[in-house]
Protein backbone atom coordinates (compact mmCIF):
# COMPACT_ATOMS: atom_id res chain seq x y z
CA UNK A 1 0.00 0.00 0.00
CA UNK A 2 2.57 2.58 0.82
CA UNK A 3 4.64 1.92 -1.86
CA UNK A 4 5.84 4.14 -5.03
CA UNK A 5 5.26 2.61 -8.56
CA UNK A 6 7.62 3.35 -11.58
CA UNK A 7 6.04 6.58 -12.69
CA UNK A 8 6.27 7.86 -8.78
CA UNK A 9 2.27 7.51 -7.84
CA UNK A 10 1.57 5.61 -4.72
CA UNK A 11 -2.01 3.30 -4.82
CA UNK A 12 -3.12 6.88 -2.70
CA UNK A 13 -2.44 9.31 -4.74
CA UNK A 14 -3.98 7.52 -7.89
CA UNK A 15 -7.13 7.00 -6.10
CA UNK A 16 -6.85 10.92 -5.50
CA UNK A 17 -6.62 11.37 -9.46
CA UNK A 18 -8.96 9.15 -10.09
CA UNK A 19 -11.43 10.74 -8.18
CA UNK A 20 -12.10 7.00 -6.30
CA UNK A 21 -13.95 8.47 -3.23
CA UNK A 22 -14.39 4.95 -1.34
CA UNK A 23 -10.68 3.77 -2.42
CA UNK A 24 -9.34 6.99 -0.83
CA UNK A 25 -11.16 6.39 2.65
CA UNK A 26 -10.36 2.85 2.65
CA UNK A 27 -6.81 3.29 1.75
CA UNK A 28 -6.69 6.26 4.72
CA UNK A 29 -8.38 4.34 7.10
CA UNK A 30 -5.71 1.84 6.56
CA UNK A 31 -2.64 4.28 7.81
CA UNK A 32 -2.03 5.45 3.80
CA UNK A 33 0.97 7.76 3.80
CA UNK A 34 0.43 11.18 2.14
CA UNK A 35 4.20 11.32 0.89
CA UNK A 36 6.64 8.75 -0.08
CA UNK A 37 10.07 9.69 -0.90
CA UNK A 38 10.26 8.75 -4.78
CA UNK A 39 6.84 10.26 -5.42
CA UNK A 40 6.36 12.84 -8.32
CA UNK A 41 3.58 14.54 -7.03
CA UNK A 42 2.49 15.56 -3.87
CA UNK A 43 -0.93 13.58 -2.70
CA UNK A 44 -3.17 16.81 -2.55
CA UNK A 45 -2.16 17.64 -5.51
CA UNK A 46 -3.32 14.71 -7.47
CA UNK A 47 -6.46 15.26 -5.20
CA UNK A 48 -6.68 18.81 -6.89
CA UNK A 49 -6.03 17.38 -10.05
CA UNK A 50 -9.12 14.69 -9.76
CA UNK A 51 -11.78 17.53 -8.57
CA UNK A 52 -13.96 15.71 -5.92
CA UNK A 53 -13.65 18.57 -3.44
CA UNK A 54 -14.99 15.59 -0.60
CA UNK A 55 -11.12 13.95 -1.50
CA UNK A 56 -9.43 17.26 -1.11
CA UNK A 57 -11.19 17.21 2.42
CA UNK A 58 -9.90 14.13 3.53
CA UNK A 59 -6.65 14.79 2.48
CA UNK A 60 -6.04 18.13 4.20
CA UNK A 61 -7.92 16.76 7.24
CA UNK A 62 -5.44 13.67 6.68
CA UNK A 63 -2.58 16.62 7.24
CA UNK A 64 -1.81 17.45 3.83
CA UNK A 65 0.02 21.14 3.72
CA UNK A 66 -2.76 22.88 1.90
CA UNK A 67 0.81 25.76 0.42
CA UNK A 68 3.10 22.74 -0.44
CA UNK A 69 4.75 23.64 -4.00
CA UNK A 70 5.14 20.91 -6.14
CA UNK A 71 7.27 21.33 -9.78
CA UNK A 72 7.20 24.31 -11.37
CA UNK A 73 6.46 25.68 -8.09
CA UNK A 74 2.90 24.65 -7.95
CA UNK A 75 0.63 25.09 -5.23
CA UNK A 76 -2.22 23.07 -4.67
CA UNK A 77 -4.56 26.52 -5.77
CA UNK A 78 -2.54 27.11 -8.76
CA UNK A 79 -3.97 23.80 -9.94
CA UNK A 80 -7.54 24.24 -9.06
CA UNK A 81 -7.72 27.64 -10.68
CA UNK A 82 -5.92 26.50 -13.99
CA UNK A 83 -9.12 24.38 -14.62
CA UNK A 84 -11.63 26.89 -12.43
CA UNK A 85 -12.58 24.27 -9.45
CA UNK A 86 -14.27 26.94 -7.35
CA UNK A 87 -15.41 24.38 -4.91
CA UNK A 88 -12.06 22.92 -4.19
CA UNK A 89 -10.18 27.11 -4.66
CA UNK A 90 -12.51 28.12 -1.52
CA UNK A 91 -12.05 25.06 0.24
CA UNK A 92 -8.06 25.48 0.08
CA UNK A 93 -8.83 28.95 0.75
CA UNK A 94 -11.00 28.52 3.61
CA UNK A 95 -7.77 25.96 5.25
CA UNK A 96 -4.91 28.45 4.89
CA UNK A 97 -4.31 28.55 1.09
CA UNK A 98 -2.06 31.58 0.04
CA UNK A 99 -3.17 33.50 -3.19
CA UNK A 100 0.14 35.69 -3.47
CA UNK A 101 2.52 32.34 -3.63
CA UNK A 102 4.20 32.30 -7.26
CA UNK A 103 5.05 29.57 -9.01
CA UNK A 104 7.79 29.64 -11.31
CA UNK A 105 6.49 31.67 -13.82
CA UNK A 106 6.42 34.27 -11.23
CA UNK A 107 2.15 33.65 -11.58
CA UNK A 108 -0.14 34.05 -8.57
CA UNK A 109 -3.36 32.01 -8.29
CA UNK A 110 -5.06 35.53 -9.31
CA UNK A 111 -2.48 35.74 -12.68
CA UNK A 112 -3.09 31.48 -13.02
CA UNK A 113 -7.45 32.44 -13.07
CA UNK A 114 -6.51 35.52 -15.67
CA UNK A 115 -4.23 33.38 -18.05
CA UNK A 116 -6.45 30.26 -18.40
CA UNK A 117 -9.79 32.17 -18.29
CA UNK A 118 -10.76 30.63 -15.22
CA UNK A 119 -14.13 33.18 -14.46
CA UNK A 120 -15.91 31.84 -11.51
CA UNK A 121 -12.39 31.29 -9.77
CA UNK A 122 -11.12 34.90 -11.07
CA UNK A 123 -13.96 36.68 -9.38
CA UNK A 124 -13.40 34.51 -5.96
CA UNK A 125 -9.78 35.37 -5.88
CA UNK A 126 -10.68 39.18 -7.22
CA UNK A 127 -12.49 39.62 -4.18
CA UNK A 128 -9.29 38.64 -1.96
CA UNK A 129 -6.99 40.95 -3.56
Amino acid sequence: MNTVNEVGSTPLSDACSLAYLDLVRLLLASDAVLWLDGQHDPTLHQAVRGGDVEIVRLILDAGANVNELADLSEAPLHLAVEDDKVEIAELLLARGADPALKRIFDESALDVALLHGSERCLALLSTRH
